[in-house]
């Protein structure tokens, strides 16, 4: 009887919600969509510059990451990955890569931001979006605790790019003395 109590306080923990949880923005179709218009004081070529800059520092090969790049629009479009782990069901150690998309805008002192479609893809070959993780966890689903882990995960992801561009985009550039 001791041992199974012994059990008991050591798997139920695991078993519990996370007390982390992420406020996931959602557009007005439902879907997961971090986006925002930062002010800065720049041109919308150096802006367009920075952001470019930042694409080429932040992913291995920018070339394979941007999928559409208009400087005379001042807007790039790319899709990228980044890997990691979360703690999944029983506590077990998920290696998962993330995978979205992610926009830049630039205009006279402005720039806008946008990443979605985010996607965990882990090593089985599996996927689940963050939508599809929140409904899991919306609607109760055996594996839940570890569902809300996921969309912590994944928020913490998109929230570590924003503060990287965010925090990149107010440094002028090299490019900029061009």
């Amino acid at each position: 009887m001791k041992k199974l109590t012994l059990l008991l306080f050591l798997i139920i923990p695991l078993l519990s919600f996370s007390q982390d949880e992420a406020k996931l923005p959602f557009d007005q179709d439902g879907r997961v969509v971090y986006s925002n218009v930062i002010e800065q004081t720049a041109t919308k070529n150096e802006l367009y510059l920075r952001a470019k800059e930042w694409f080429a520092r932040t992913f291995k090969s920018s070339q394979d990451v941007i999928q559409f790049d208009d400087k005379e629009t001042g807007k790039i479009i790319g899709k990228g990955f980044s890997s990691g782990s979360f703690r999944g069901q029983l506590g077990v150690t998920v290696p998962t890569d993330v995978y979205f998309t992610m926009s830049v805008a630039t205009k006279d002192n402005k720039y806008k931001y946008e990443i979605s479609a985010i996607t965990a893809k882990f090593q089985a070959g599996n996927k689940l979006t963050i939508e599809e993780a929140n409904e899991w966890v919306v609607k109760k689903k055996s594996g839940k605790a570890a569902a809300a882990r996921l969309i912590v995960f994944l928020d913490g992801k998109a929230n570590d790019l924003i503060k990287d561009l965010t925090d990149f985009m107010k440094q002028k550039s090299k490019m900029d003395e061009f």
